[in-house]
């Protein structure tokens, strides 16, 4: 009788490049799709420098991230680096595999900037881990209980690897059964109606996967299902059939194009991609295309690829399978006009040539492909799991099943040879018993090694475990009689007993094998993988916050921001409400994009904030109020009756941030980001001037406590504004191209002069104070002289610049310098590399903007605005006093010499990536003929 288990059981069927699970559920199975939706989950696990990626998402980027993306590590397990047939595939690996001292494979990853290993078993359990995920989700209770599959073939030392990487998991391996044998329970339940009618019968079931081959011939009835004999290869399988499409079309590519796209690890993952589609339509058309834009080296790679081809490149692969097949059929006993059925199962049985090998071998019978090739193995683990369980209520008595044995199990001799003890295909559970002696004269002991194995030569097989046995007293050769007992349950345990029944002396142990993981490597795995988890649960809140708050942000700029309707809601709402909000969400966004790292409470807290400082912005909107009548000169508030009034403005809120960045949005923030904004912030027009003159009594003092508010904040910014221009002559001085700069722009007399106003204003950071002709001077000197030397610099040929991206860095710290000169604030940081061009020709787009605006306002204003000494306000170099045609025939005059000094650097922008590329085109020509040279070599 099953023993029953408290917590629910799970099946899962854990493959080479897929993984599947399965779980009954209200009287059926269930295969749970995971968060995609698909049925399968690939075995897949990738690093990045920010987070882990297991399934579709990690298989997904495997293209743009080959040497921290891991595939196909179940071949790993179990396995030494030395074995010959991970030599074989070790060339198409692009993570990079390395060996312990005792042999063991090692996984070498880049996480978060640094170096770390990882064993298969722990790539294997993150993968099972996700499923395992998956099935909670669908049951809702926390699952332990599972019944994993295995390939038929697998060796002793593979099966404890796969029950290690359960543990690692947290899954409580119940039962390890081989894939042919849950795919046969799987027919059996579908065919239970006309297996009844039929009685008897011998079914081989035929599971090809992506890298196993497991074939097994069973007899099926109403007494249940015996397993007759299986076989198989643990490295055969359709990644073989992709590697060698991959291959060819590498050769063909090469012959093509006289380049070995071999050496680049991103080009053959999308090489691979590309002949595993291949693979996949060549099993249903007769012809498959393969189009590769940019392959390597900026060249695009076409070809077709037809059936035949495919066939014949993998020829002796499929024969392989076929003579798996045939010994099967040996080793059983059984003729191939007795098998009733040929089910075939794995995603790779498929291909048409193997289906009709096959069906040629058995006399052109039809092979069987009812059960899903795919779900069939998780389907029957998840019944095998039910059954374990108690919770199976079918009536179905092939429920009951034996396994066999894959591998002999067997004891050296004398001469080192081994004689078997438990044969090949021998029935579990099982025991033998073999009796031994010494073979010198009073011998104190003798050492028992197991192996597993079919060679004659013993140490050509693999040891398991070895036994001491000493103790023996002393007497003549051969009077000793020792009797070796090895027994195999179930669940495939091995245990040895050894005894010498004349003293009656036993000894008793469990096989371990060499090699797999010790219970404090178990639970060192255990804890990383927690602490795995526990990143990905951290990195997940991190994603939701953000995307809340950008949901939020962009949900107020549709809906107060934009006029998509066309019904006139957007001009209906206050202009200065517009105006704040807009400051609030771009600068939410700035800070989003600038705190890529940000933690999920700093992103709450910023969320949090945003929603108090727009709570009385969209209560005015509500209300329809006039934000200009009600926010008119300072800011201050209205009195019209009905409507809420707002809080004064809140003194400025200090949120964390991980990286030099702009703050998160405060009420101080966007009243200076609304006062200095050029395209936003406007002088109040006359109009608006005397509306707030003729404000009642009531808020005469209100308005002079905001102006003196004002004044103060006023003196804060403009010395924010001297801190963060420090920060970029800092940046500028920490920068390669500082000397540059300073080379092409200025003479000598001017880089005194601008290192004097350097220390100036330091001292002003120092000091407190406030000097604001050393910025008048500054801006002078790089608004006036670097139209002229720019210009001169560019045509003699003085700047030389390695691509355009140093050119456009160059040209945009020297516009960022000017921008001080208009706009009244400085960059809080240098444009980013590659970006300095594009943020160049924005800047002057703006200042020109921003200059006619000035200009049209006309000279009273700006004389009113010149006696209130706003240090944010926009400083003209021109003469003020002038006429206004005069000043505007002066500003074209500017802007013409600006357009000249453009298309200049244009020019010899051109030049420079020209020369540039063929320069990087000769080394890499150079650098693949050392390559091809070396590898010739070798």
């Amino acid at each position: 009788m099953a023993k029953r288990v408290e917590s629910p059981s799970i099946g899962i069927d854990l493959g080479t490049t897929f993984g599947c699970v399965g779980v009954y559920k209200n009287g059926h199975v269930e295969i749970v799709p995971n968060v995609q939706g698909n049925r399968k989950t690939p075995a897949c696990v990738a690093l990045t420098h920010v987070e882990r990626l297991i399934g579709e998402a990690a298989d997904s980027q495997l293209a743009m991230n080959p040497l921290n993306t891991v595939f196909g590590v179940k071949r790993l397990l179990g396995r030494r680096l030395g074995d010959q047939s991970l030599e074989s595939d070790q060339k198409w690996w692009s993570f990079k595999v390395v060996a312990e001292t005792d042999g063991k494979p090692q996984i070498c990853l880049s996480y978060k900037g640094k170096t770390v290993m990882f064993a298969p078993e722990d790539i294997c359990a993150m993968v099972l881990s996700t499923l395992k995920d998956v099935a909670q989700a669908y049951i809702g209770r926390e699952v332990k209980n599972v019944v994993v599959s295995i390939p038929t073939h697998f060796t002793y030392l593979q099966r404890s690897a796969t029950v290690d990487a359960c543990v690692i998991a947290g899954l409580n391996v119940i039962r390890t059964v081989p894939d042919t044998l849950l795919a046969g329970l799987t027919y059996c339940l579908e065919k239970r109606g006309a297996r009844a009618a039929a009685g008897e019968e011998k079914v081989m079931v035929f599971d090809l996967g992506g890298g196993t081959l497991g074939v097994s011939l069973m007899t099926v009835g109403e007494g249940g299902m015996e397993v007759k004999a299986a076989g198989g290869d643990t490295h055969l399988g359709g990644e073989d059939f992709t590697n060698r499409l991959l291959e060819h079309l590498a050769e063909e590519f090469s012959r093509k194009h006289g380049r070995n796209v071999r050496w680049n690890a991103r080009a053959m993952q999308r090489l691979r991609m590309a002949s595993e589609r291949a693979k996949r339509t060549l099993s249903t058309i007769a012809k498959a295309m393969v189009e590769i834009d940019s392959l390597y080296d900026d060249l695009d790679f076409r070809t077709t690829i037809t059936r035949d081809r495919f066939e014949e490149l993998n020829a002796d692969l499929f024969q392989r399978c076929v003579s798996c097949v045939e010994t099967t059929l040996k080793d059983a006993g059984v003729e191939k006009r007795e098998v009733k059925e040929v089910v075939l199962v794995g995603g790779s049985s498929r291909v048409p040539k193997i289906q009709q090998m096959l069906s040629d071998l058995f006399g052109g019978k039809e092979l069987c492909k009812s059960v899903n090739p795919d779900e069939a193995v998780a389907y029957g683990a998840a019944v095998q799991a039910a059954t374990l369980e108690g919770s199976f209520r079918e009536r179905a008595p092939v429920l009951r099943w034996t396994d066999v044995t894959p591998h002999a199990l067997g004891i050296e001799v004398g001469g080192g040879m081994m004689d078997v003890v438990i044969p090949r295909n021998s029935l579990i559970p099982a025991k033998k018993e073999l009796f031994f002696s010494t073979h010198i004269d009073n011998q104190p002991g003798m050492q028992i090694n197991v192996f597993e194995g079919e060679c004659r030569r013993a140490w050509d097989n693999r040891l398991l475990r070895s036994l001491d046995f000493g103790g023996l007293p002393p007497s003549p050769a051969g009077y000793p009689q020792i009797f070796v007992n090895i027994e195999i349950d179930a669940n495939y345990k091995i245990q040895v007993l050894a005894e010498e029944r004349r003293t009656g002396m036993k000894k008793c142990v469990d096989i371990e094998p060499r090699g797999c993981l010790t219970k404090l490597e178990i639970a060192r795995m255990v804890e990383e993988a927690e602490r795995f988890k526990a990143e990905d649960r951290e990195r997940k809140r991190t994603v939701d916050a953000r995307n809340a708050l950008e949901e939020y942000v962009f949900g107020l700029q549709n809906r107060y921001l934009t006029d998509e309707k066309g019904d006139g809601s957007k001009a209906d709402a206050p202009l200065r409400d517009r105006e704040e909000m807009d400051g609030l969400l771009q600068e939410t966004l700035t800070w989003l994009e600038d705190n890529q790292l940000a933690g999920a409470e700093e992103v709450v807290r910023v969320h949090k904030e945003l929603e108090r400082l727009i709570s009385p912005i969209t209560g005015r909107f509500a209300s329809g109020a006039d934000g200009d009548g009600h926010h008119g000169g300072g800011g201050g508030t209205g009195s019209s009756p009905g409507v809420p009034q707002p809080s004064p403005s809140p003194s400025p809120s200090s949120l964390p941030s991980p990286s030099p960045s702009p703050s998160p949005p405060t009420a101080a923030n966007c009243e200076k980001a609304r006062r200095s904004d050029g395209e936003k912030w406007r002088p109040n027009s006359k109009e608006e001037k005397a509306a707030d003159i003729s404000n009642d009594d009531r808020g005469g003092k209100e308005e002079e406590k905001e102006r003196s508010q004002d004044q103060q904040d006023q003196g804060r910014g403009s010395r924010r504004m001297l801190c963060d221009f420090e920060n970029l002559v800092d940046d500028l001085r920490r920068s390669i191209l500082y000397d540059e700069i300073l080379a092409a722009k200025f003479d000598r007399a001017d880089r005194l002069r601008i290192e004097e106003k350097f220390q100036d204003l330091r001292m002003l950071k120092e000091g407190g104070g406030g000097k604001k002709g050393g910025i008048i001077n500054i801006r002078h000197i790089c608004g006036v002289r670097k139209q002229e030397e720019s210009l001169r610099c560019q045509q003699d040929g003085d700047m030389v610049a390695e691509d355009y991206d140093n050119v456009g860095a160059v040209e945009g710290l020297a516009m960022g310098v000017c921008e001080v000169e208009v706009r009244g604030s400085v960059p809080r940081s240098a444009p980013p590399t590659g970006s300095g061009g594009a943020w160049a020709r924005g800047t002057v787009g703006a200042m020109e903007e921003r200059r006619e605006l000035h200009v049209r306002e006309g000279t009273e204003e700006r004389e009113e605005e010149e006696e209130e000494e706003h240090p944010w306000q926009e400083v003209e170099i021109l003469d003020r006093k002038a006429d206004k045609q005069e000043q505007e025939q002066q500003y074209k005059d500017v802007q013409e010499t600006k357009c000249a000094a453009r298309a200049a650097g244009r020019e010899c922008t051109a030049r420079s990536m020209s020369r540039r590329r063929k320069r990087i085109i000769k080394e890499q020509q150079h650098g693949e003929q050392e390559q091809q040279h070396q590898g010739q070599q070798k």
